[in-house]
């Protein structure tokens, strides 16, 4: 009898729990959406302390970040951009992303459809920073070389390296000045 009495209270305290969830979510006006992927099976923005997490989201209501692609990642995939999915277990390539109004647009790589890209922020103009693989091999590591990368109006930018093999493109600010390393 008293297990069947514990079992009644946990039932009607989950269901208590439950419609109270259910109230503060209807009252905060918060919505969770799927945006999408570009035809793999993960999509993501960076999480914050992760390398370019900044402004993923401007008031206009547009994210950016990174999605996978159907395309299969190549050994000299970059893991570093994110090759891979944000843990790394993803086999396919993923490309940077601009989410708005329920619409998810791939913004590309520099090398083309099979080479990773990520975007990891965005301004008030819609001009997007990030890092994309690029065409060459890293001679250190065997890996596409990563270049920052800047997105506006639909169109990619390189940004170059400071002579290296590797560049970030990590924030944006309104005046559409990228920081990175």
């Amino acid at each position: 009898m008293k297990s069947k009495l514990n079992l009644l209270t946990v039932l009607i305290l989950a269901g208590s729990l439950a419609m109270a969830n259910q109230a503060l979510a209807q009252q905060t006006g918060y919505k969770l959406i799927d945006i999408g992927t570009l035809g793999g099976p993960v999509s993501y923005i960076l999480p914050a302390g992760q390398i370019g997490s900044f402004s993923q989201l401007n008031a206009t209501s547009t994210l950016v970040g990174g999605a996978a692609t159907s395309i299969p990642i190549t050994p000299n995939s970059n893991p570093i951009v994110v090759c891979g999915g944000i843990e790394g277990d993803v086999p396919f390539v993923n490309h940077a992303i601009e989410w708005q109004n329920g619409s998810v647009m791939d913004l590309g790589s520099l090398a083309g459809p099979d080479h990773c890209s990520v975007a990891t922020s965005i301004n008030a103009d819609g001009v997007n920073s990030g890092h994309s693989e690029t065409a060459a091999t890293d001679p250190v590591t065997g890996w596409n070389e990563v270049h920052a990368v800047r997105w506006k109006n639909g169109t990619i930018m390189d940004l170059g390296t400071l002579g290296g093999s590797i560049s970030f493109g990590a924030g944006i600010n309104k005046s559409g000045q990228i920081a990175g390393f």
